[in-house]
């Protein structure tokens, strides 16, 4: 349940040995006073893997996909594995968000995960999310509205990684 991969010369098949229980995520609380904040307690910590979609991307040298072509995304989906069932403590208002319109819960029971779809009130209008979990375990993912302005924010620019037609 670590979400990393495992070599099979590196397993063996233990016949009868613990299998982990189904894990769920219960979605708390959301709180617009920094962007939007959504809180979400797990019964274990899972891998959770985060997808913003849908999404244009530049192939360039050696037809490798390397930079956002076109941001104008329509969600940000929380991938949860290991997970088998997803709940609200209650149901979520996002009237108040500057940058959400509403939550879904998606299942996928065969691959053995769960995903919570945030749609974004306009496309593409967003600058980012963040995720951390707090001293009680719970997760916690904020979305931040895309600024007006970049007046007295810190632009860092990755000038490329070297090699023959590098971006």
């Amino acid at each position: 349940t670590s979400g990393m991969k495992i070599h099979c010369d590196n397993t063996r098949l233990i016949l009868g040995g613990f299998v982990m229980p189904d894990n769920s995520v219960k979605l708390e609380s959301v709180d617009h006073s920094d962007g939007t904040t959504i809180t979400l307690s797990s019964d274990y910590d899972t891998f959770v893997k985060m997808v913003v979609a849908p999404q244009e991307y530049h192939t360039g040298y050696l037809q490798r996909i390397y930079n956002v072509q076109n941001f104008d995304s329509e969600y940000v989906d929380v991938i949860f594995m290991n997970t088998a069932q997803c709940s609200y403590a209650t149901e979520p208002d996002f009237s108040l968000s500057d940058v959400i319109s509403k939550a879904e819960w998606y299942s996928n029971t065969e691959e053995g995960f769960m995903i919570l779809r945030l749609y974004l009130k306009n496309k593409g209008d967003f600058s980012g999310y963040s995720y951390e979990k707090n001293q009680n375990g719970q997760i916690k993912i904020t979305l931040r509205k895309k600024p007006v302005s970049l007046e007295g924010l810190v632009v860092m620019v990755d000038a490329g990684h070297g090699g023959y037609g590098s971006p």
